[in-house]
Order: structure tokens, then C-alpha cells, then sequence
């Protein structure tokens, strides 16, 4: 291995223990109560060390949540490879979402605030242009399973692939961060539990975009 190609693992490395730093800072203490001084403590550097890896603390919170969408991504693409049909595949999808969750709550809430109170970078920025790459292939493997849905004869012609996706998406995440705060209300008060209330989503889901029996 030459000089150059260690100094690129060096850095790697580096750039993903401060991004283990930046977890441990943001999961416990939010983004708003977070700084970059603590996430430097938190990794054992220098405050003008972590910015030749970071610019501010909103590039870090990016990285957390783009480590956290890989985590979704790959668990995602797992659960589609082992179904075996179209209307499989679109339920295997949700339930990835669903128990990435469940196991990764940290990373599901770093993800939700993110979507609910956007940063303002630079358009340009590394960060931004992985993150629209992979939000971009996310996007793609839905409406293609919605394509595929509706020359199957599953799902009703006149859904749009794009906006079909963007309510399914923006609709579960909201019924599963609500519904993790409102657990045992839910229980107590209403008389079922989440997994009730979340094959009853899939119900009215699945009964809204599918195709009429001619």
C-alpha cells in the first residue's frame, strides 16, 4: 500500500470515529443541545482538528443521518431480494422500514428530524449530493415496484409512481414516530397495540392503491 492510499485509510478512519462521536453527542443530547466542541471532546480532538473533517454541526448531523440511511437502505434491499413477487416485495419494503425503527430508533429519529427541520447547506456539498444520490435510488427501487405493480394489474393505472411513493413515505413515518410516543396511550386508552394499528395502515393502504376487479 503507497503513502497516498494510507493517508486516504488514515483519514476514513478518522472521518467515521468522529462520526461515532457525533452519534453518541446527538442521540443523547439532540441536535439543538449538541455542539461541535462536544462531539470534538466526545472523539478526543481538537475543535480546529474535527473542521478539517466538518465544517459545522449541521455537515455533521448530514453524516450521522447519511450513515443511518445506508443502514435503512441496505436492511431495505435485503428484505426486497428475498421476496419473490411484486405485491411481496412493496409489503417486504414497508416492514424494512418499520423494524429499522424498531431496532434503530436513534437513527430513525436522527432521520425524521432531519426531514422536518432541513439545514441550509451549500447545495454542492459532498454531503448533499451523496445524500440526493441515495435518496434519488430509494425513490427509483419504490417507483419501480409501483410500475411493475401496475402492469401486473395490481395497482390502479391512474397512481402517479412519484407521488405515490412521497405519501406512502411522508404517511409511515409520521404513523411511526407518533405512534412510538403515543405507545402506551394507545394501549390504555384506545385498547391496541401499535402492530394493530399498523396492519390496519397496511390495510387501507394497500386497499387504496390496488386496482379494481374489473
Amino acid at each position: 500500500m503507497g503513502i497516498s492510499e494510507r493517508r486516504e485509510r488514515d483519514r476514513e478512519r478518522r472521518k467515521n470515529e468522529i462520526i461515532d462521536a457525533a452519534e453518541n453527542i446527538f442521540f443523547r443530547n439532540g441536535f439543538e443541545n449538541s455542539s461541535v466542541e462536544k462531539v470534538a471532546e466526545a472523539a478526543e480532538l481538537s475543535k480546529a482538528t474535527l473542521y478539517l473533517y466538518f465544517k459545522s454541526k449541521e455537515e455533521l448531523y448530514y453524516a450521522v443521518c447519511q450513515r443511518a440511511e445506508g443502514m435503512l437502505f441496505e436492511k431495505v434491499d435485503k428484505a426486497i431480494k428475498k421476496a419473490t413477487d411484486t405485491s411481496t416485495k412493496i409489503r417486504a419494503f414497508l416492514n424494512a422500514f418499520v423494524e429499522f425503527q424498531q431496532k434503530n430508533k436513534d437513527h430513525f429519529d436522527a432521520l425524521f428530524y432531519l426531514q422536518t427541520h432541513p439545514f441550509k447547506l451549500d447545495p454542492d456539498n459532498e454531503l448533499m449530493i451523496e445524500n440526493r444520490r441515495r435518496d434519488q435510488i430509494y425513490i427509483n427501487h419504490w417507483t419501480e415496484l409501483i410500475d411493475q405493480g401496475k402492469k401486473e394489474g395490481l395497482i390502479r393505472d391512474s397512481l402517479d409512481p412519484i407521488r405515490t411513493v412521497l405519501l406512502i413515505w411522508m404517511q409511515l413515518s409520521g404513523l411511526l414516530k407518533i405512534a412510538s410516543v403515543w405507545q402506551c396511550e394507545l394501549h390504555k386508552e384506545l385498547g391496541f397495540s401499535r402492530d394493530e394499528l399498523l396492519d390496519e395502515y397496511y390495510n387501507i393502504l394497500f386497499n387504496g392503491i390496488k386496482r379494481d376487479k374489473q
